[in-house]
Parts: C-alpha cells; sequence; structure tokens
C-alpha cells in the first residue's frame, strides 16, 4: 500500500510518500504510476517555488539520511513565505486531491493521511 502523508504547521510544511501500491506486477502497476507522477509533479512544483524564493526553507530525504526515491520512499519539508502560504495550499491541495482520488477508486492501494 501507498501512503502519502500531508502535515501543515502555519507555514511549515511536511509530505511523505510512502510504499507501493501493490495493484499489478512492477512496470504494469497503474496505480503506482499515478501515485509516482503525482509525487513528481509535487517535488516539481515545490522545487520552482524553491527557485523563486517563496520557500524560506527546504529539505528533501529522511532525519535518518535516506534519500528519496530509495525502494518507494519520499519525504519533503520546508516552509513557505508569508507571501506564499496561498500558493503552498493550491499546491498542496491539487496534489492531495489527486491521492484523495485514488485513495476512493483504489482503497486497497492508497491511503492518504492529513
Amino acid at each position: 500500500m501507498t501512503t502519502a502523508k500531508f502535515r501543515r504547521y502555519g507555514n511549515a510544511f511536511e509530505v511523505t510518500v510512502t510504499g507501493h501500491a501493490g495493484f499489478a506486477d512492477d512496470g504494469e502497476d497503474i496505480v503506482c504510476a499515478s501515485c509516482s507522477i503525482l509525487t513528481y509533479t509535487l517535488l516539481q512544483s515545490l522545487l520552482e517555488m524553491e527557485a523563486e524564493g517563496a520557500l524560506t526553507s527546504y529539505h528533501e530525504g529522511f532525519d535518518d539520511g535516506t534519500e528519496n526515491a530509495v525502494d518507494g520512499k519520499f519525504r519533503v519539508t520546508g516552509e513557505a513565505a508569508a507571501y506564499a502560504a496561498d500558493k503552498l495550499d493550491t499546491v498542496l491541495g491539487v496534489i492531495s486531491a489527486g491521492f484523495a482520488l485514488l485513495q476512493e477508486e483504489y482503497p486497497d492501494c492508497v491511503q492518504l493521511d492529513y
């Protein structure tokens, strides 16, 4: 099962996506591919915000030093500048809505945790 966790503390945020959907064999799993594209879209959006200076802090990976994309694990944390809070809300809202749709359609494969 893929679990997507979205946390928000004021302008600070944390998103983790872990696990494998298990809908089909590797290379044929449409649910896993869907989770991956949502995660990569989130990553690209946050990288663009960081490049614009809209994030006051940004970090990829886990506290134990594990990097992203290692065996179905992804984590990103950071904080938005006050003027960019609405943009962060939009980015996180769109991506979490995608995971919510997947959870609704494939409840045995995707879990969303706010």
